[in-house]
Formats: structure tokens, C-alpha cells, sequence
């Protein structure tokens, strides 16, 4: 669809093009009748599909081509843009009297205003002189607010998720056709479909699966977070454009070294610093299950989603150098992703690798040597390393908790599962979670992200478990 003058004379150019290609390709000497036929009809469909568009517009200008009447919430972006046209207001005007910037109307009408809650659409409407009453939206089906929570919890999507991560304040009808608008950005859901309840199709599957998402992971509620957080990852590197990706250290003593020369200490906050500073991006979420980590590659681009219920520094450390450390693998893959979950194989050689290289960063690079020294404290037995990492971690100057998670990584190759002595020793504070969304907000410019994305991403940066 054309939505403004540059559009027009762009698509007139094209038309021109096509029609002289056209003639060259009927006077072309050689050619065999088939393919000439066959080059012909292509050329000539193209210019009927641009010669469509160009009559749209000019009709919609001209007042010979009706607008229309909504007749339902998937009508409507398309139909607020034809108004505009019809009623002669340019996309500067209609910025102007809303009190936008003129590139906004454009990235809005780009993506056919899927980035706008209903106050938006309603203001943009009013301007236009479009009316959108709430019944008219929901025309032919009324809202069944049981069949809605119904529909959504079938999707993996709880009542208590939509409640603290997806509905907007509002809970009355407006909210209501937000709430479908929101669900339509991120899972692709025509919001027609999602309040009569025909949304069978399993589409949040569909898209974790081109991120490599492991064939374990075939829970509904998984499938549907997995897709929420990818959303959230791919607005996270919008908002962060100047963000270079950089080499990113595999050896832990060189990675060290990088982390002291920045900040001068081993800690959680200077890891996530140093994370930063080689164009990893780190956001934090508060919600449970599905995953307590995953890492996202998009266009070379790498984001580390931790989501982890211990809110230990330590932890919090060892499980952003985890991810750092995959996020150095496949450098040459546009695209991949990495989870982690209480099902996850730690003995795969990529996971040791992985925990290898947190410990051997936090433990000074002597990571097997110091654990080796605990064992031996402990004579061997399980329940006395409690009582023996204290003691082995003064001896050689690193934190408890540091070797503490190293030994619970250890153990876990055994088929032992110690990350519950691990996590009694752990310091509470600070708060890594809060320590990872103050550095993402600093590092995000949130101005670049349309008001639903904003409203949304901020929604899920609440610390509300």
C-alpha cells in the first residue's frame, strides 16, 4: 500500500521501468517463444499489482474510492491509514496534531501501526475523523473473557503471566483489545482470532524453532516464554544500535585480566560490565520456570537473558560467564541460541567447556587445583565439603560462594546435585538482578522503541515473581 507522496513517485518510477522492460522483451530477437511468454506475463502481473496500488492511492486522494468501515480489530490499521489519505492529511499533518515527529507517523504506518495500544489508534482515528467504537471492534463476536483466559492458557500462556507481564492496566474493554494488540506483536496472533478463540495453530513452536530450541523443550508454557523472551531480546539490540560485538577472550586467565584491567576485581557487577563492553547485552527477568538462562544471537548480535531465582552475586557470576563463554561459540553463525534449565545436559562437552571457563575466571585460573583441595579437606564425602570450602577458599583468597557453585558444577557431572549447599553459601547482597536491570536501562535508549514495545519491555523488567 502507498502511504505518502515519496511512496508515489517511487512507485510510478518503478511502473515506467517494468512497462519499457516490457517492450524490450516483446521485440527481443532469439528468444524462445515459451520463456518469452513466460518473461512477459511476470513483468506484466508486476505491473498490474504496482498499477493497483497507484489507483488506491490516487482513488483514496480523489475521494472516487471509498475508505470503508471497520468491521473488526484487523481492519483497523489499514483503515486509519486510507482516512488519512482520503481526508488529504499527510503524514507531517497528522504528526502535527498529535504532537509527534513526522518519522514517527512513518515507522508507525510501516508496520501498519502494530506498535500501537488502542489510546494511540483512538487519538490517531480521532484526527483522522475515523470513528472505532469497542463493539464495532469486536464485530461479529462478542469478548468471552472466560474463552480468552481459556484460549491463552491452551497457548501456555497462565492467567498469572498475562496478569503481571501482558495486560495493561486497564482490565475494561480497552484493555481487553490492547491486550490482543500485545499478543499480536509478540506471537503474531491476529487479535480477531484470539477473541473468538482460533488459535490452534501451535506458532509460538514455530518460531523458537528456527533458534535451535532443544527437542526437550516441548512444554506449551515453554514454547510460549521462550517466544516472549525472544521478543524481548530483539527490542533489547533495537535499543542498543551503537553496541559493537567484540572479540570475546575463550582463554579465563585473558578474560580475567580483562575484567581486573576494567573495574579491578573479580565480582559480578565488573563480569557484567566487562559483558557489556564486549557488545553482549544482559537482561534481567524475574519470572519462573521455562529457563534460567539463555543466550540470543541476531545478526552477529548477542543478548544473555538471566533469569536465575537465586539471587546470589556469585551465581549471578558464574552463570553470565557461562553464557559468555557459549556466546564465543559459532562467531560465524548470524543467528543461535543457547538455554539452560534444570534439564540441561551438564556433561555435553559445551556445557564443561562453559562452566570450566566461569570457574577457572572466578578461581583465579586454578579452579581444579582449589576444588581438588576441598575434596581432599572433606576426605572425599559430600557432606563435610560444606565445612570445607570456607576454610579452602581463605587459604587461597577467593570467595566461598565462588567455589562453592564451582564444586555444585562438579559434582553435578557425578549425577550429584549440590546446588542446594552451594546455595547456603551464598551472600544476598547486592542484588544481581537490580545490579543487571539498572545497567540495562542505562545502557538501553528506550526512545527508540515504539510505546507498546516500551510498555511492554518495561512491564517485564519489573521485579514482580
Amino acid at each position: 500500500m502507498i502511504k505518502n507522496e515519496r511512496q508515489y513517485k517511487v512507485t510510478r518510477a518503478q511502473r515506467a521501468r517494468f512497462e519499457e522492460a516490457l517492450t524490450h522483451l516483446v521485440d527481443r530477437p532469439g528468444l524462445h517463444p515459451i520463456q518469452q511468454r513466460l518473461e512477459v506475463d511476470t513483468v506484466r502481473s508486476q505491473i498490474a499489482e504496482l498499477q493497483e496500488q497507484l489507483d488506491e492511492y490516487e482513488g483514496l486522494k480523489q475521494g472516487s474510492r471509498p475508505v470503508g468501515k471497520p468491521n473488526g480489530l484487523d481492519d483497523l490499521p489499514r483503515l486509519l491509514i486510507r482516512q488519512r489519505i482520503a481526508s488529504g492529511m499527510t503524514q507531517l499533518q497528522l504528526a502535527d496534531r498529535l504532537g509527534m515527529k513526522e518519522q514517527q507517523i512513518q515507522r508507525y504506518e510501516a508496520d501498519d501501526w502494530a506498535t500501537a495500544n488502542l489510546g494511540r489508534l483512538s487519538e490517531v482515528a480521532s484526527a483522522v475523523g475515523l470513528s472505532i467504537a469497542a463493539d464495532e471492534m469486536l464485530r461479529p463476536d462478542p469478548v468471552n473473557s472466560q474463552q480468552l483466559n481459556a484460549t491463552l492458557a491452551n497457548q501456555g500462556l497462565d492467567r498469572d503471566f498475562v496478569a503481571k507481564r501482558l495486560q495493561p492496566e486497564s482490565v475494561d474493554m480497552p484493555g481487553i483489545l490492547d491486550l490482543t494488540a500485545r499478543l499480536n506483536r509478540i506471537y503474531g496472533w491476529r487479535p480477531s482470532d484470539v477473541l473468538r478463540g482460533n488459535i490452534d495453530e501451535p506458532k509460538p513452536l514455530l518460531a523458537a524453532a528456527s533458534f535451535k530450541l532443544p527437542l526437550r523443550h516441548n512444554e506449551v508454557r515453554t514454547r510460549a516464554y521462550t517466544v516472549y523472551s525472544h521478543y524481548l531480546a530483539m527490542l533489547t539490540l533495537d535499543a542498543t544500535p551503537r553496541l559493537e560485538r567484540q572479540a570475546i577472550p575463550t582463554d579465563p586467565a585473558e578474560f580475567r585480566e580483562l575484567v581486573l584491567e576494567r573495574s579491578g576485581s573479580i565480582d559480578f557487577p565488573s563480569i557484567l560490565d566487562a559483558a557489556w563492553s564486549l557488545g553482549i547485552a544482559v537482561m534481567p527477568l524475574a519470572d519462573t520456570g521455562a529457563f534460567h538462562a539463555v543466550l540470543w544471537r541476531a545478526n552477529h548480535r548477542n543478548i544473555v537473558v538471566l533469569k536465575q531465582r537465586n539471587r546470589s552475586p556469585s551465581r549471578w557470576a558464574f552463570d553470565l560467564l557461562h553464557e559468555i563463554r557459549h556466546a564465543a561459540e559459532e562467531p560465524d553463525d548470524d543467528s543461535y541460541a543457547v538455554f539452560e534449565d534444570d534439564a540441561t545436559d551438564v556433561t555435553a562437552s559445551s556445557e564443561q567447556v562453559a562452566n570450566r571457563f566461569a570457574g577457572d575466571v572466578l578461581l583465579d585460573n586454578r579452579a581444579e587445583q582449589i576444588a581438588e583441595q576441598a575434596v581432599t579437606m572433606a576426605h572425599g564425602e559430600v557432606r563435610r565439603l560444606k565445612g570445607a570450602v570456607p576454610v579452602v577458599a581463605g587459604d587461597n583468597d577467593v570467595t566461598s560462594a565462588d567455589l562453592a557453585n564451582y564444586l555444585a558444577f562438579r559434582l553435578s557431572l557425578q549425577g550429584i546435585d549440590w546446588w542446594g549447599a552451594a546455595s547456603n553459601l551464598q551472600a544476598a547482597n547486592p542484588d544481581p538482578w537490580e545490579i543487571t536491570r539498572q545497567r540495562f536501562l542505562a545502557a538501553c535508549d528506550l526512545r527508540r522503541l515504539a510505546s507498546l514495545d516500551l510498555d511492554l519491555l518495561l512491564q517485564a523488567l519489573t521485579d514482580a515473581q
